[in-house]
């Protein structure tokens, strides 16, 4: 499904009914937006697994602008308070209330600046591996260093740098690097994600270069009101537990959750029913 906003035709898609059928009375569920990473991949990495989270939420799934399914944008349009304004229309567009907001990754970063820029549009947050500001990429390095073959050593600095050229030299990074994302890369799991994977080099090149090195939220975080959920692993390398704890320790009423045997998506079979119960459970809460 399409929604022509700020200039630009936002793809999302709605997993489940909005209410629960029960004989002594259907009851609402909440709306539960989820925000995949990049910037500059798509919503298809969540899926089939985070599908599940429909029995207790409706869930949004949405691609940003310039990437996935959504529409083009012009370049100076991708930045991370124009992805927030998006949500936030795409919000008002579905004539919802406040929302629940899942941002994994880059998605994490859209979901704090949402929460400062509207606080008005939430009713809990999500925060999955992602960071508070740029000072991610320096032990992310660090640790790439340490666990990295030769091969993806010599190279995954390329997408964080901004320097892909183009859309073959980004699916040739993904397909070295991926397996950095997880503590047992699953070569299944890795093919049916890079099959099915609609990201899209101009944005990531482009907001790598110009925007995330700007990325600092972390002065404001105390600032957040709403309960929120952080959750890092422990094999992360890019999003490292020590930037999940930095940012539960900023907001007031958050709690963290460490999962001790997973990397960057725990959700896709690493710790998945895990995942699924801790989120599951905040949402219910």
């Amino acid at each position: 499904m399409y929604a022509h906003l700020n200039g630009v035709d936002l793809y999302f898609d709605v997993i489940s009914s909005g209410k629960t059928v029960d004989f002594s009375g259907d009851k609402d569920k909440p709306v539960l937006f989820i925000h995949h990473g990049g910037p500059g991949a798509d919503h298809s990495y969540f899926r089939p697994w985070l599908d599940p989270l429909g029995e207790v939420a409706q869930v949004v799934y949405l691609d940003h602008r310039g990437t996935g399914n959504s529409s083009d944008a012009p370049l100076e349009t991708y930045t991370i308070e124009q992805m927030a304004d998006d949500v936030e229309a795409l919000r008002h567009y579905l004539g919802l209330g406040k929302i629940i907001f899942l941002g994994h990754s880059y998605g994490g970063f859209v979901a704090q600046v949402l929460a400062l820029r509207h606080p008005g549009a939430l009713s809990k947050l999500i925060l999955s591996h992602t960071a508070p500001d740029y000072g991610f990429w320096d032990e992310a390095q660090a640790i790439a260093e340490r666990i990295a073959t030769p091969e993806q050593k010599e190279i995954f600095r390329e997408l964080f740098d901004g320097v892909i050229s183009s859309q073959e030299e980004y699916e040739a990074w993904w397909k070295k690097c991926y397996p950095l994302y997880f503590r047992h890369p699953d070569q299944e799991v890795l093919d049916q994600l890079s099959a099915r994977s609609n990201g899209r080099y101009e944005v990531s090149g482009y907001m790598m270069a110009n925007e995330i090195p700007k990325y600092n939220p972390y002065p404001l975080l105390s600032t957040i009101q709403v309960p929120t959920l952080v959750l890092s692993s422990e094999y992360d390398w890019v999003t490292p537990p020590s930037q999940g704890r930095r940012i539960a320790e900023a907001i007031p009423n958050s709690q963290f959750v460490l999962f001790e045997d997973s990397g960057h998506e725990p959700f896709a079979r690493e710790e998945e029913q895990a995942y699924l119960d801790v989120v599951s459970t905040f949402i219910q809460s």
